[in-house]
């Protein structure tokens, strides 16, 4: 975990948007974790799975809740990144940030990310 003021606010900031998405969130945990169970080894970038998520299931209340759950796979060891060159994302809100590529992970054999949260 890092002591970087700027990181240590994201973080909350992330964890209280999952908090207030309710039942979209557990929703969207339960299918991302069906998709890494199903689809382990393939690889796709977060806005490639949150695009998808939303088709399944609806926009969540905010659409920053796509970004905490990214991040909730990835301290789970479920998203991992797949050590690619970074691919710029789609969105025009996004304004072309490049993202990683992660690799979908068997949830029985993910390793989550140790922090000193967890």
């Amino acid at each position: 975990m890092s002591n970087n003021p700027g990181d240590v606010g994201r973080d909350q900031g992330m964890a209280l948007v999952a908090a207030n998405a309710g039942m979209w969130t557990i929703r969207a945990q339960q299918l991302l974790t069906a998709i890494c169970e199903r689809y382990a080894g393939h690889e796709r970038t977060g806005e490639a799975l949150a695009n998808y998520i939303v088709e399944q299931i609806g926009s969540p209340h905010h659409h920053n809740a796509l970004g905490s759950l990214c991040g909730w796979a990835v301290k789970k060891g479920y998203l991992v990144d797949s050590g690619k060159p970074r691919v710029k994302l789609q969105k025009p809100s996004s304004h072309s940030r490049k993202t990683p590529i992660y690799r979908f992970v068997q949830p029985s054999q993910a390793v989550p990310i140790r922090t000193s949260r967890s």
